[in-house]
């Protein structure tokens, strides 16, 4: 008898089902319409087969861009009207958002990416990522550094470009900024979030880097960017930056940024990611 329940355990628990999705990714977004297209296509082109995104009281036009993408099921969308007067308050609810996306996808989702609109998740060596994630099976999920880009000196992006086209400045690779990681987790592994960089993971499992190695929280010891990577479009370009971001700090409290952050973004050029233009752009319908 208590050989029968066990395999009735192995075959219909959540862990063992068959998944719907090999990898998804789970944000919240606002504001972002601008955005949105390249940043779904390209995680489509790297091995993302489905989006859970939350909108957070945008006015823009962000349906617009997603309603093709709900209705041929790659996109669920859900609002979010939950007032944030300080970025606190927001960075709360982020990790509400995706504690609620860890629960719905259990069992649906073998893997589970969080990442904000403007970060780009994919494999330095153009491989698809699922293929990648098959070495980490065992752990609970991989955190991923991000090396963060900057304005490129660029006001404004032009029409039909890529925004990874034109934003090829960004912080030294071994910049203490660099340190922070994003997660790709086992959805049935993690409990919730307390962070939004980093969850809590149930009893005896845990995160490891791409070396392997465990980590403890949102910062690696050290910065591991030759196998996967983020590209994390900080600024976005000039007008995004001084018009919206900054503006938005403000209103949320958030602190002051220093007077060389500018610099310190655009400081070295990298280019790995243009591997993919070409494809993107395709993706895209861009000439």
């Amino acid at each position: 008898m208590h050989r029968i329940a066990f395999l009735i355990f192995i075959f219909f628990h959540p862990c063992y089902a068959e998944y719907k999705y090999s990898l998804s990714i789970c944000a919240i977004f606002q504001d972002e319409a601008p955005y949105l297209k390249e940043w779904i296509e390209f995680h489509r082109l790297v091995g993302v087969e489905h989006f859970y995104l939350y909108n957070h009281r945008s006015t823009d036009h962000y349906n617009e861009i997603l309603q093709p993408y709900i209705q041929l099921g790659i996109v669920e969308l859900t609002d979010i009207q939950k007032i944030t007067p300080q970025v606190k308050d927001f960075t709360r609810l982020q990790s509400e958002c995706y504690t609620n996306c860890t629960n719905l996808m259990r069992g649906k989702s073998r893997w589970l990416a969080f990442l904000d609109i403007d970060e780009f998740l994919y494999c330095v060596k153009g491989e698809n990522l699922q293929n990648i994630l098959k070495d980490y099976e065992k752990f609970g999920g991989v955190g991923v550094n991000w090396r963060i880009f900057g304005t490129s000196h660029i006001w404004k992006i032009p029409p039909n470009q890529l925004l990874i086209e034109n934003l090829t400045l960004c912080t030294p690779k071994n910049s203490l900024l660099n340190r922070d990681v994003k997660c790709i987790v086992k959805p049935e592994r993690v409990s919730h979030f307390e962070n939004h960089h980093f969850p809590i993971f149930h009893n005896s499992f845990f995160a490891v880097n791409t070396d392997k190695l465990p980590l403890e929280g949102m910062y690696s010891t050290y910065i591991q960017t030759n196998k996967l990577r983020i590209n994390h479009y900080w600024t976005r370009d000039g007008c995004y930056f001084y018009q919206k971001k900054i503006p938005r700090q403000q209103k949320w409290g958030g602190r002051p940024l220093p007077s060389d952050i500018i610099p310190k973004v655009n400081a070295e050029k990298d280019e790995v990611i243009l591997q993919f233009v070409p494809a993107l752009k395709s993706a895209l319908g861009f000439s």
